[in-house]
């Protein structure tokens, strides 16, 4: 007779185990997501930072061309930028040689509220007419509106046409 009663209190202890580990995997999972949390909140520019000590990754990156794609005119762009790479809701976009002469210009323009640290989507239509193919590069210049040279920045991307 013992062993019948036995066996609901083994179950019930086996229960109980059980739960409280699927407690403590709930509680792991909700503290990882907190952390992933912090982690990416972390990776906003924080007051007092100085955008130009952060990576060019970090503050604009571009989906369209890509580095090293052959493109066509008129050339669509697209991408995204810290709300600082903009100044009054755009940024300018060149198109330079191999030697460096620029070949034509583009306004990239903010498609969002661009007065913030946070990622902003930009769009810009390069047009050139293109008389010979070539290789050269797409520069894509922070607006700096002061005379402090220390805060220009540029992303090059390679391009063929």
């Amino acid at each position: 007779m013992s062993r019948i009663r036995l066996i609901p209190v083994v179950l019930l202890l086996v229960m109980g185990l059980s739960c409280k580990n699927n407690t403590q995997n709930d509680s792991e999972s909700r503290r990882n997501e907190r952390d992933q949390s912090l982690e990416n909140a972390s990776q906003e520019i924080q007051p007092g930072e100085k955008p130009q000590d952060r990576l060019l990754s970090d503050l604009i990156q571009v989906e369209t061309p890509q580095e090293g794609d052959k493109i066509s005119f008129p050339l669509h762009i697209k991408g995204r930028a810290r709300g600082m790479w903009f100044f009054e809701g755009d940024f300018p976009v060149y198109l330079i040689s191999e030697e460096g002469e620029e070949l034509a210009v583009a306004i990239a323009v903010a498609q969002g509220d661009w007065m913030t640290t946070h990622w902003v989507p930009f769009t810009a239509t390069l047009e050139y007419e293109l008389q010979q193919g070539g290789e050269g590069y797409l520069v894509f210049e922070k607006s700096n509106p002061s005379d402090n040279r220390e805060l220009d920045r540029e992303l090059r991307i390679s391009v063929s046409f």
